[in-house]
């Protein structure tokens, strides 16, 4: 008896122990792939990354909430059409809607409203070869939205080509991130568009079939990527920024835009995002936001997780192309507006939650200072007929972004994981969420706008109050959402 249980309890100690050694190997094995990444899964394999701490205001308490959850009655116009309308405009004879897409194009609505016309581009590499939005998937979930973000995408080759699809499920391959240098892609720009002051529009891409256009962020330093629109109030030109390739006007015809500054300080542009212009005659003054000097628009999400302050507001006199750099520091500087009596400007840092002032005339010239601290994270700000600014949001602040904020070495560790980005940034951002504020001139909150389950409006990148409509942009929706407004006392 004695024999046997002292075999038995041998026995067990020796399945302890080979337990205990399985169980050693298998996390030393899980270990040595976080630190290797063999499969390069971690996001910033290929890019660099030195976080920083991140300066958040206090957390205000309550929140501006709409408890009537009034986005969710918004209607989807356009639903399929085209991908990414981030920023809406209306030329000086009220035509429009113009909007710039993922595809690097620049589109305005057909006068009979049946379609989207392509109207502007900026890249001289631009080719439907390349550039071509048909997709085979349907980005119509916030699945596709985060792939999209995250630039999953399917990369294929024939003799000739070199073709991308996005792919909304598995893991992003980074070593495709990137697909070469363009000189390898394309040997001369598209014909059609080259050297022509205007051009007709591609039939064969103009107003896919509903549901078949997709995200184009692998190819969007190739075909371009149009942001922040605007029309100049005396020209009736159209100035936007491209992320890509800089800052462009087109004439009334459209066709190839001209380069107004690609490069500040003798460096090329890597992430231009939002325009404002100022002018009482032909020349006037443009502004523009430079979201980064290091990441370019592809990689936004570890520029957002790194948050360095190496972004900009600069100045360009339009007579004589004169770039002046009015701040630097800035964290992830986004949308720009000017205020109704030209006094100053609003922009808004996304990482920081707030849009600031910068005062352009008065005692205070030359100045900024914090003029609202946001319940979410801010895109473009459109100045309304009230004089006051909506501000566009992807999403609400949440406690997890509070926590690792003023810890660069967490989200390095987090960002140095073999996890798909798409993860990372769907858990930051939590459930699709509909978020507009007005803002008043003295940085007051006069309205909240929601869609709680983001039902019909989600990840907002622009709003737009024309007659008494809210139009509402989405740089990863296929969509434009449009509602009634009535304004709140």
């Amino acid at each position: 008896m004695v024999a046997a249980a002292m075999a038995a309890a041998a026995a067990a100690d020796q399945q302890a122990s080979a337990f205990r050694v399985s169980l050693f190997s298998l996390a030393f094995t899980f270990f040595v792939f976080l630190v290797t990444d063999p499969l390069r899964l971690r996001p910033i394999a290929n890019l660099p990354f030195q976080a920083a701490p991140i300066p958040l205001s206090p957390r205000r308490l309550p929140i501006p909430a709409d408890q009537e959850n009034r986005l969710a009655n918004a209607h989807l116009r356009y639903a399929g059409e085209a991908f990414g309308p981030e920023s809406l405009a209306w030329d000086l004879d009220g035509r429009g809607p113009y909007t710039g897409v993922s595809d690097g194009r620049i589109l305005r609505r057909s006068a009979d409203d049946s379609g989207w016309e392509t109207f502007a581009h900026a890249s001289p590499y631009w080719s439907s070869e390349v550039c071509d939005p048909v997709a085979r998937v349907q980005p119509s979930s916030f699945s596709s939205a985060v792939a999209f973000l995250s630039g999953a995408v399917e990369i294929s080759a024939d003799a000739a080509n070199i073709y991308t699809r996005p792919v909304l499920n598995g893991s992003l391959d980074h070593t495709n991130y990137s697909i070469g240098p363009i000189s390898g892609l394309l040997q001369e720009p598209d014909s059609r568009l080259a050297g022509s002051s205007s051009f007709s529009p591609v039939p064969a891409i103009d107003s896919p079939a509903k549901g078949r256009v997709g995200p184009k962020l692998a190819t969007e330093h190739i075909c371009g990527r149009p942001l922040g629109l605007r029309f100049h109030p005396v020209t009736g030109e159209l100035f936007f920024a491209d992320a890509y390739f800089g800052i462009f006007k087109v004439g009334k015809k459209g066709g190839k835009a001209r380069v107004v500054v690609d490069r500040v300080e003798g460096r090329k542009l890597r992430f231009s995002n939002d325009v404002a212009i100022d002018a009482d005659n032909e020349n006037g003054t443009l502004y523009f936001t430079d979201s980064s000097t290091r990441h370019q628009r592809r990689d936004f999400v570890v520029a957002t997780t790194e948050g360095r302050p190496d972004g900009r507001l600069v100045k360009v006199d339009l007579a004589t192309r004169r770039v002046t750099v009015l701040l630097r520091n800035l964290v992830f500087p986004n949308g720009l507006a000017l205020s109704e009596d030209k006094s100053f400007l609003v922009f808004c840092e996304s990482v920081l939650f707030r849009c600031s002032r910068y005062w352009l005339k008065g005692p205070k010239e030359g100045s900024q200072e914090v003029l609202v601290d946001l319940p979410g994270s801010p895109d473009n700000v459109r100045l309304n007929p009230r004089g006051r600014f909506w501000v566009a949001m992807h999403s609400r602040r949440r406690p997890l972004i509070d926590y690792f904020a003023p810890r660069p070495w967490l989200r390095t560790l987090v960002m140095s994981l073999p996890v798909d980005i798409k993860i990372i940034y769907g858990c930051t951002i939590g459930w699709p969420h509909g978020l507009v504020v007005e803002v008043d001139a003295d940085g007051r909150i006069t309205d909240v706008l929601e869609d709680h389950m983001g039902r019909a409006v989600k990840a907002v990148s622009e709003v737009e109050e024309r007659n008494g409509t809210l139009w509402i942009g989405s740089v990863v929706m296929p969509h434009v959402a449009v509602m009634k407004y009535t304004p709140r006392a």
